[in-house]
């Protein structure tokens, strides 16, 4: 897939991100291509028309970069073969995970090609960070229900009792 010059930098309207790798390539998986990227899940507003239509000032027709998805959004998956700049609201660098769900604004370089039009991923600042879900949301405590036997380990005691024993520990 060859590629034509690409042009400059263009700054993303409020995103919301789907599947994303930008702090590790992508290295596992049917998908998997050592890339980083990121799934931007935009609203139909005129923030984002705008920044579609200076993205797309650079098709020359086949493939639309922009997917329009059943529930009115358009989905973008711009990528990169080089680790993209990762900051927060304040713009310092983070480390953390982007999950699912976290708010995003992401610069994009359009690259046409012999194929249609893709985009590069350059700087993703996270607005509002989604962490990973612990899998327990929704769920509550049911009164009654099957209880696990919780060990207990050598030299410590459950918290209940923590006031009534304290381990020795030997310094």
């Amino acid at each position: 897939m060859k590629q034509t010059k690409s042009r400059g930098s263009i700054k993303a309207p409020l995103a919301t991100a789907g599947y994303a790798h930008v702090q590790e390539p992508d290295t596992v998986g049917d998908v998997a291509d050592g890339k980083w990227k990121i799934e931007l899940f935009f609203d139909d507003t005129p923030e984002f028309q705008a920044f579609r239509g200076e993205v797309m000032q650079h098709y020359q027709g086949g493939w639309d970069p922009f997917r329009p998805q059943e529930d009115g959004t358009f989905l973008l998956r711009p990528k990169t073969i080089k680790k993209p700049t990762v900051v927060d609201a304040k713009l310092q660098p983070i480390t953390d995970d982007v999950w699912k769900g976290s708010k995003v604004i992401c610069s994009v370089t359009p690259a046409p090609y012999e194929g249609g039009l893709t985009t590069w991923l350059n700087t993703v600042q996270v607005i509002e960070l989604v962490g990973r879900s612990d899998g327990l949301a929704g769920f509550e405590v049911v009164e009654g229900g099957y209880e696990a036997e919780q060990p207990e380990f050598a030299g410590w005691v459950k918290s209940e009792q923590a006031e009534q024993k304290t381990p020795d520990i030997p310094f």
